[in-house]
């Protein structure tokens, strides 16, 4: 015998929504998440787009996010789809993307990594590891692929949707998966 029961949710009127809005629109706590919404934006995206170094006809989509951007080397006629995230080391590693390389969406690429080789403090406290991320000319990276510190992408590389590189990928491959292998040569 099953316990399952049927129940219904009352949607409120165009009343309600309206009553809802002006309810909640105009509180302090509104205001304020509009405020750090706002400012979320201008570190991590306006900031970025300042202080990256970007060759010709770049294309990049509203929602990408940079940090550490001035460590950020972008070549010509790439195009940063939405939801990239790049965030360059924290003191010395750069990401440089050579010219013709396409994102999907929701591509990371992050040039440093918490250590984790200390048991008596905290991981919150450990120092980072930073290294270079180099992306060659004429990489396609699919969307939802994070790119690890240290990795160099050959050439005319593509790079299938959700992989995790983790390692160098030669030229002219096809990879995927995780952590990438090549599949097959283009």
């Amino acid at each position: 015998m099953s316990n399952k029961t049927n129940s219904t949710f009352a949607k409120g009127g165009m009343g309600w929504y309206i009553w809802q809005i002006l309810k909640y629109g105009v509180s302090i706590t509104f205001l304020k998440e509009i405020f750090y919404i706002c400012a979320y934006y201008i570190i991590n995206h306006v900031k970025g787009l300042c202080l990256i170094h970007r060759g010709k006809n770049v294309q990049i989509r509203p929602t990408v996010l940079f940090r550490d951007a001035e460590r950020i080397y972008i070549g010509d006629n790439c195009t940063l789809n939405h939801n990239n995230i790049l965030w360059a080391g924290k003191k010395e590693a750069v990401i440089r993307l050579g010219n013709n390389v396409i994102t999907g969406p929701f591509v990371q690429m992050y040039a440093f990594n918490h250590g984790s080789n200390r048991k008596d403090i905290p991981m919150v406290e450990q120092s980072f590891v930073e290294d270079d991320i180099i992306v060659e000319d004429d990489v396609w990276i699919g969307a939802g692929s994070i790119l690890l510190a240290g990795v160099k992408i050959g050439k005319g590389v593509v790079i299938a949707a959700g992989s995790v590189v983790t390692k160098d990928l030669p030229p002219y491959t096809l990879c995927g998966g995780v952590p990438a292998e090549v599949i097959k040569e283009r």
